[in-house]
């Protein structure tokens, strides 16, 4: 199928789970330390999560693998906070409605 004709249509097979599942361990940590979904409540949610996003990436790139709090990967943090500025830049005013 051609790129024009999948716009618009999520392929969820191209998810790696495998990396996916390191994500998930990281939500599932921030779920345990604050709440479930209190990340939806922040206030500048963007700019928070994007300073959270850039702090563990400053961490990986000095050569720190994992999180000192949790014990996972700073990836799977970057990660989980890339999906939480993308909800607050993309989602939350959907989610209001």
């Amino acid at each position: 199928m051609s790129n024009s004709r999948m716009k618009g249509i999520a392929d969820w097979a191209l998810l790696p789970l495998d990396a996916a599942r390191w994500v998930v361990l990281a939500l599932s940590f921030g779920a345990q330390k604050h709440s479930r979904y209190g990340w939806q409540d922040v206030p500048e949610g963007e700019e928070v999560f994007t300073s959270k996003l850039l702090g563990h990436l400053a961490a990986w790139r000095a050569g720190e693998r994992l999180d000192a709090e949790s014990g996972l990967p700073h990836l799977a943090h970057m990660a989980a906070n890339a999906l939480f500025v993308v909800w607050h830049a993309l989602c939350k005013k959907e989610a209001a409605k």
